[in-house]
């Protein structure tokens, strides 16, 4: 379940020093764990870390033996993707589109 989606505007600089203005989301969900494990949660920030990097997503991961919350913020595109790629994890249920 979404709990939380903002948008906003990311200004920096490029080497030549011309501004760089990005669109950025955040997007907070909740789940539930399905088998936690200490593997289980090596895996998911292994496959987490891998794929963040490869798509420039950045976020953080709070985990219980009862819930997941977590925030993902980045470009709209990798977020959502990133969003609708573990929402269909099998390592944790109760998240919906």
């Amino acid at each position: 379940m979404v709990i939380w989606l903002s948008k906003y505007a990311h200004v920096s600089l490029n080497p030549a020093g011309a501004q760089i203005i990005t669109n950025l989301i955040q997007i907070i969900y909740v789940s539930q764990p399905f088998g936690f494990d200490e593997p289980t949660l090596a895996g998911i920030l292994l496959d987490a870390r891998r794929c963040n990097k490869r798509d420039g997503v950045t976020g953080a991961l709070v985990c219980r033996h009862d819930i997941y919350l977590q925030l993902l913020e980045g470009p709209e595109v990798p977020v959502r993707a990133a969003y609708a790629r573990i929402s269909q994890d099998d390592r944790h249920v109760g998240v919906k589109n």
